[in-house]
């Protein structure tokens, strides 16, 4: 892309040179009504007929507003803080401090909450999406930090806001091919996100199937099969036993409670998250699984260890395995074991696991040689699956890096896109 024929200094340290024919505003300078702030209401009301209630948690990553967060306010109430298309929310503080969404395209009425400021913009004049790209940017970004550092808490007033520098073309017309642009190139970047996104969604999908797969029908396909006489699990190897967990390993919960964990311990410490916090203690050394025993880790986070650790009181621990190897178990336990008790739960979750759920679960297995080829074979297939994971991962990282400074560059007028053609 080319750049502007003539530059002059912004005055701003991090925008530099701007097009000649631009100018930089404070943001209290370019709105058509002082900044305001929303309605400081609970938002219990969820009637759909009144005007919806838009809160910081409303924002979507897509820049859309979540259909699962809908609140609304009476009339009378929202009636001070209706928003008009256009509009731009400003966060003041918080985690999302900061962060934008703009009021446009909506099909109905709107308030927004309290903890959002207002900006409205004269059509005229100015383009409210080109605005909202300058708040997309690393410009927004450095000022934001530069804010951040005046102050002992992260939070920006429209005092603040106020006083934001924005670069910007001299003219509506200019301001508007700008937004088509970025409009257009970064629609692009987000469907190649998505993209990269869904498959990582079918390589994670990949990698339970392998593993489900390799558990539960190994790795001959031509081998001869029978009716294991367990509903979901269905057929398995002809030679393969099925018993219940009580003859293949101990089952135990741990002693320590969440409090008793420290920041430089020695030891691992599991509780009832994914999370690997530490201790200075060991209640038990060599092979286990972990599984948490209660809260929203139910059925979802599993360890597989094989060292010095402690463990949660709500924190199910199998060891002494036999005649299965721990590491097989873990595998198959890790992909079957919530499929069978959730049918003993009327809920869409389980709150807690209980001893005989482990004891009385149906596991199936060969021979131990063949338990150490299923292993090797997932262990195999998870590297190359993790190797595509991470790879693009990268990629969707460096296609954000690019989306942002892509808009960078553009918005602080260093590539001229007037002339560019969309396809």
């Amino acid at each position: 892309m080319k750049k502007y024929d003539n530059y002059k200094d912004s005055g701003i340290e991090w925008i530099g040179e701007i097009p000649k024919h631009w100018d930089c505003f404070r943001l209290k300078n370019i709105v058509k009504a002082p900044l305001k702030y929303g309605a400081n209401e609970s938002a219990e009301d969820d009637n759909p007929n009144n005007p919806r209630y838009i809160r910081i948690t409303d924002f979507g990553a897509d820049g859309l507003l979540k259909d699962d967060t809908f609140k609304s306010l009476p009339l009378e109430v929202a009636k001070n803080y209706f928003l008009e298309d256009g509009d731009l929310l400003f966060a003041r503080s918080g985690a999302t401090v900061g962060k934008t969404f703009l009021f446009k395209n909506y099909d109905g009425i709107a308030c927004y909450a309290g903890y959002l400021i207002k900006a409205s913009f004269d059509k005229n004049y100015i383009n409210s999406t080109y605005i909202d790209y300058i708040t997309r940017s690393n410009y927004y970004e450095n000022w934001k930090l530069s804010i951040f550092q005046q102050a002992t808490i992260q939070n920006i007033g429209a005092d603040k806001f106020n006083l934001f520098n924005i670069p910007i073309p001299n003219n509506i017309e200019e301001q508007t091919q700008i937004a088509k642009y970025l409009d257009h190139k970064t629609n692009q970047i987000d469907t190649l996100i998505s993209k990269k996104k869904q498959f990582i969604n079918l390589l994670q999908e990949e990698r339970i199937a392998v593993i489900n797969q390799a558990v539960t029908k190994g790795l001959d396909p031509k081998v001869k099969m029978k009716d294991s006489g367990i509903e979901w699990l269905g057929e398995i190897p002809e030679h393969w036993e099925v018993k219940r967990m009580k003859y293949l390993c101990d089952v135990t919960t741990g002693g320590k409670d969440t409090e008793n964990r420290e920041d430089n311990g020695k030891y691992p410490f599991f509780v009832r998250s994914q999370t690997i916090e530490r201790i200075s203690s060991y209640s038990f050394d060599g092979e286990a699984i972990l599984t948490a025993g209660d809260g929203v880790g139910v059925c979802k986070v599993w360890h597989y260890v094989n060292e010095k650790f402690d463990f949660h009181q709500r924190v199910y621990m199998m060891s002494n395995f036999k005649p299965v190897l721990g590491k097989y178990l873990f595998y198959y336990l890790k992909e079957n074991f919530g499929k069978e008790v959730m049918k003993l739960s009327a809920k869409s979750t389980v709150d807690s696991l209980r001893r005989p759920m482990f004891q009385n679960f149906m596991v199936c297995f060969g021979s131990l040689e063949e338990q150490k080829e299923i292993i090797n074979q997932i262990e195999k297939e998870d590297i190359r699956i993790e190797t595509l994971i991470s790879k693009s991962q990268q990629e969707i990282e460096l296609l954000k890096e690019y989306k942002t400074a892509l808009i960078s560059e553009v918005v602080t007028g260093k590539v001229d896109v007037r002339e560019e053609i969309l396809n």
